[in-house]
């Protein structure tokens, strides 16, 4: 449904139907008519102004125009959050090229399985990554000379153009970029993101957050921008307001405290467990995030990482949900967190459709209360992974609507609350358990940091419950106080058989667990302690 009882919960004053998006991202961001001399991006030491990108990109693009990258050409990107990045990426949207990010960590083979899929045949890289590319790739450096001959120079291709103003624009039905999924259970797929999406999620982050005005501040960009949520709602989303972003290495806590004495947030966009880091960093330090909005996503935040977070800021973290087949919006938090429900991640966006459906029976939707699949259509929804029918074909209903494999709940007043995901159900004694509802018990213990919940198979169709856990540094953690909190709060086919100490968690770059390792494998291989209830 599109109205349902969420639409009570909008801020007063926000359009409950947004216009169709008729235009590219790069016009959609409306970057005309911003003071030359304000700094668009500021990373590493070095700042760039809102004059200065306005001069580069178009010259940039009509250098990759002139090396002959063409509409629907793929140019991938392997950089960290610097200026040459920002100018790279509305160089190629702009000409209507598809943007591929990658992960700046991305080993050689995990590259070329993903080249493989996407065809790129230019990058533009860091100095020093070019040699994990495939063969036949022309990579331009960043920050150096090119590293082959048949490649061009990145100060070259600043001495083009600019581009002619009436150069065909991409159309808003066109892929502005190419985003691989994080793959918790397999091999990350490529979901296509068209300029329709992104401006659609731009023109919903700019009505529904009304207190968050143009040129507002400084927004810190914490998260690498191959994440839909750093693309999206960090860049794209700043932009759009054309205030000042800050740029950090991925995991640089230090960076962030050491920015925040001189360039106070006003926004903050980020995952938990970063979220996490930066806390007990603050804490350490004496530094305060005071008056600062801060929205995660990726997975659920604890009431610990809110506690946190509380005793170093004045204002709650806000949790919102999205996917990359979403363009990384979906449930949103208001603009008010206060106003939110403890463990809920807000309401459907305006215009969105959205149900909770019997996962055996997808077309069958579920009432207030019951747990179901989360489904989606309208604007901000993908149209298909990147060569991948056969997925594709299993992420739709027959009538259009997106399963998201997300387990969801919704109450009566329509908040949303994600209790784990469908793929990741563990059946033990019969009974179907989701290892995201343990883990949330566990990780409020004192002295644990993160738990993953995983099920081990004793005789055919029989499984024993099992967890792991990394330390905190909060506090010493007592295994077996934790088995008893699990026995107290959940009921006993939930509460796990061991629970084991290991020294790392098995993480996608995303930071989420991944649920397609052998969870008994990696808690042998990583184990620090043992008890067992």
């Amino acid at each position: 449904m599109i109205n349902g009882p969420w639409v009570d919960r909008y801020p007063p004053g926000i359009a409950h139907v947004l216009p169709p998006v008729t235009d590219d991202v790069v016009t959609h961001l409306g970057l005309t008519d911003i003071d030359p001399d304000r700094v668009v991006l500021r990373s590493g030491g070095r700042a760039l102004s809102y004059g200065r990108l306005g001069e580069a990109y178009p010259r940039l693009a009509a250098g990759l125009v002139a090396e002959g990258v063409r509409p629907g050409d793929r140019v991938a990107v392997i950089a960290e959050i610097v200026p040459e990045h920002l100018i790279a990426l509305l160089a190629a949207l702009r000409i209507g090229a598809v943007v591929v990010e990658h992960d700046v960590a991305a080993t050689a083979h995990e590259l070329a399985g993903l080249f493989e899929n996407h065809g790129a045949r230019f990058a533009v890289v860091e100095a020093g990554l070019a040699d994990r590319l495939p063969d036949g790739v022309r990579a331009v450096a960043i920050d150096g000379a090119s590293p082959a001959g048949n490649s061009p120079d990145w100060h070259r291709l600043l001495t083009y153009g600019p581009l002619a103003a009436d150069h065909p624009r991409p159309a808003p039905e066109d892929t502005a970029a190419l985003l691989y999924t994080s793959g918790t259970t397999g091999r990350p797929k490529g979901v296509p993101v068209t300029h329709r999406m992104i401006g659609h999620a731009l023109d919903q982050n700019l009505n529904f957050f009304r207190n968050q005005g143009r040129g507002d501040g400084v927004h810190y960009l914490t998260l690498p921008l191959h994440h839909v949520f750093a693309l999206t709602d960090q860049l794209f989303s700043g932009l759009s307001r054309a205030v000042e972003l800050v740029g950090f290495r991925k995991g640089d806590v230090a960076a962030v405290l050491a920015a925040a004495a001189e360039r106070p947030p006003r926004k903050m966009s980020t995952v938990p467990p970063l979220l996490d880091a930066i806390a007990a960093g603050a804490a350490r330090a004496g530094v305060r995030f005071d008056d600062l909005y801060v929205a995660t996503g990726g997975l659920p935040q604890s009431q610990r990482t809110v506690e946190a977070w509380l005793r170093v800021s004045n204002c709650p973290p806000a949790n919102g949900w999205g996917m990359t087949e979403s363009c990384g919006y979906g449930l949103m938090p208001l603009p008010d967190p206060e106003q939110v429900p403890a463990g809920s991640c807000g309401v459907p966006l305006p215009g969105l459709d959205v149900r909770v459906c019997d996962p055996a029976d997808p077309a069958r939707e579920l009432g207030p209360g019951e747990q179901g699949e989360l489904q989606l259509r309208g604007p901000l929804v993908f149209g298909g992974y990147w060569n991948d029918p056969r997925a594709t074909a299993e992420a739709f209903t027959a009538d259009g609507f997106l399963r998201t494999g997300d387990l969801v709940s919704m109450d009566e007043q329509g908040f949303f609350y994600v209790h784990g995901r469908l793929k990741e159900i563990i059946s033990i004694q019969g009974e179907n358990l989701s290892p995201v509802e343990v883990e949330r018990v566990l990780e409020t213990v004192p002295g644990i940091g993160r738990a993953f919940v995983y099920a081990r198979e004793t005789t055919p169709g029989v499984n024993i419950l099992l967890a792991a856990f990394t330390a905190s540094p909060d506090a010493e953690a007592d295994p077996a106080a934790a088995l008893a909190l699990c026995a107290e709060r959940l009921t006993a086919y939930k509460v796990p058989m061991r629970l084991t100490r290991v020294d790392a968690l098995p993480l996608t770059p995303a930071g989420k667990l991944r649920r397609d390792v052998d969870g008994q494998a990696w808690t042998r291989e990583h184990r620090v302690r043992t008890v067992a209830r």
